[in-house]
């Protein structure tokens, strides 16, 4: 059976494929020919958030491969999985989610990052765009934002 194949749903080497939904997810050593669907690092101090933000970026065929709830934890996080995208909270327990932003943003893979906070008067679009944010999305905005195109380049 060949890769990607819907009678070989799972390989044992490594590659992740998953078909449920589309656009399919498929994820191949470099090199390979194959679909590949934006990974996603979901950072938020609120578990419950993070599980919600991780249904939708599914609903719209983003992958959220790690989650953190800090600044130091979404760092190594993001250095261990190299995520492609990062929505990160502006207000962080030991830190500010705009510098988090400057700082993922500038990694030498260049993830695509999106700001997000219930407090309008946490940040401007502008300042989220210094930061290197695509942009900056209030969270009841965030099931009506184009998620797919901010974070995935679609």
């Amino acid at each position: 059976m060949g890769r990607g194949s819907p009678t070989s749903p799972m390989r044992t080497d490594g590659p992740i494929e998953r078909f449920p939904v589309f656009p399919t997810f498929c994820w191949w050593p470099s090199g390979d020919d194959g679909c590949v669907s934006p990974t996603v690092l979901v950072v938020d101090d609120d578990p419950a958030f993070r599980q919600l933000a991780t249904r939708l970026l599914d609903a719209v065929g983003l992958f959220v491969v790690g989650e953190a709830g800090t600044v130091a934890a979404a760092l190594a996080t993001a250095e261990r999985l190299k995520p492609s995208a990062a929505l990160i909270d502006v207000e962080l327990p030991d830190g500010d989610g705009i510098a988090l932003a400057r700082v993922l943003a500038a990694l030498p893979w260049h993830p695509r990052v999106v700001l997000t906070s219930v407090n309008g008067d946490s940040t401007t679009a502008d300042e989220a765009k210094k930061a290197g944010a695509q942009a900056f999305v209030f969270k009841a905005g965030l099931p009506d934002a184009p998620l797919a195109r901010l974070l995935g380049g679609e």
